[in-house]
């Protein structure tokens, strides 16, 4: 992952061209010939790597959390991974990290404080995206991937009472 302090008026995160074993990118069981191509000249490094077997398998980007609502994560970037580490768990994690000065920081799992729910006790499933409304209340989508219903939901990030 990585910030861009020039986009907008804000900054950026996105996902980069990954420099996991030295710019190959390998998940540990599936190694893509098409990654295995030189760094380009202008690649940005990611402000943070994480091992696909034991933290996760893909990025699901995020936003700055900015409001006040929900103070725990006040200017941390909320982002996600579709599924857990290895090949065969297909449920979602949230994170956070705080970025400051080119530094990132604080690389916390929060999914367990969002999850089951307080209401209907849901569990997260395949985390597909992350949405913010317009007040910057931010929201996440899951699938049921693993029981191959195909059903989704969306919860909204809200505070702990």
């Amino acid at each position: 992952m990585t910030f861009d302090p020039n986009y907008a008026t804000n900054g950026h995160f996105y996902v980069s061209y990954t420099t996991d074993n030295g710019g190959i990118y390998d998940s540990g069981a599936i190694q893509s010939t098409c990654d295995q191509r030189p760094k380009p000249l202008d690649a940005v490094d990611p402000i943070l790597d994480y091992a696909h077997d034991t933290t996760g398998s893909c990025v699901i980007g995020g936003y700055v959390y900015r409001e006040k609502k929900v103070r725990a994560l006040h200017n941390l970037y909320v982002f996600a991974d579709c599924f857990g580490p290895g090949l065969t768990n297909f449920l979602g994690k949230v994170w956070t990290l705080r970025y400051h000065d080119g530094v990132a920081s604080d690389f916390m799992d929060i999914t367990s404080q969002l999850f089951p729910t307080r209401v209907g006790g849901y569990t997260l499933n395949a985390l597909t995206s992350l949405g913010e409304d317009a007040n910057g209340e931010l929201y996440l989508v899951d699938e049921d991937v693993a029981g191959g219903t195909g059903v989704g939901s969306v919860y909204k990030i809200v505070r702990s009472q």
